[in-house]
């Protein structure tokens, strides 16, 4: 069996990890994103049957970083409820938990 090279993850498993990573167990909390942007220029053709190459003005999206943020929205693919997720624990698993350590 070939080796796997690249794992893809949709938004609602990424925000499922993230809520499970903060040990957050309440509130409904949205995927967000910050952005910046940044202006260059890029060498462009004419037109497709032109050889003659111009330089253009061009813009930058640039994915900065990835989070999560609290919300009051309805639930869609970016927006989860931590309850859901992650639940507390309950007292009697805390318990065992507890007594294993012992």
């Amino acid at each position: 069996m070939a080796e796997a090279t690249q794992y893809l993850f949709d938004y609602t498993e990424i925000l499922e990890d993230l809520i499970r990573k903060q040990g957050i167990h309440e509130g409904k909390w949205r995927l967000i994103f910050e952005l910046g942007f940044t202006a260059t220029s890029v060498n462009t053709q004419e037109s497709p049957d032109d050889s003659n190459v111009a330089l253009r003005p061009a813009g930058i999206v640039l994915i900065q970083k990835v989070g999560i943020s609290r919300t009051e929205e309805e639930l869609n693919n970016l927006t989860l409820d931590a309850a859901v997720v992650n639940p507390k624990p309950s007292v009697q698993a805390k318990r065992s938990v507890k007594k294993k350590v012992k």
